[in-house]
């Protein structure tokens, strides 16, 4: 076992033997304070609209999801008819709504 040193590596940098690296706990990074680096992305909530013929009607739509409190990131394809967005599973009642009061239907499932 090597000994460690306070040599430079290749791209300059001194290593620092008083940090740790961070490791992976559960789902987060976590670095020597416990502090979270990071969180794994959410899981987007899928929608089927039924209805959309055009992109007006996919703006409709992106517009509708994204005034849901609560909804992330929305993403519209027109040529699949499917809605990606981003929030709780409880969020998806209020997303079918939203979709609804825009003059589309959510197909089941």
């Amino acid at each position: 076992m090597r000994a460690a040193s306070n040599a430079p590596t290749r791209c300059g940098a001194i290593p620092s033997p008083r940090v740790p690296p961070t490791t992976l706990r559960g789902n987060l990074w976590v670095a020597h304070m416990n502090t979270p680096l990071s969180t794994p992305p959410p899981h987007p909530l899928a929608l089927s609209i039924i209805g959309m013929t055009c992109g007006g009607c996919a703006g409709a739509v992106t517009a509708a999801l994204r005034a849901v409190p609560g909804a992330g990131a929305v993403r519209v394809d027109l040529p699949t008819g499917k809605a990606l967005v981003e929030g709780a599973p409880a969020l998806r009642p209020a997303l079918v709504a939203a979709v609804e009061r825009a003059g589309f239907r959510v197909a089941a499932g």
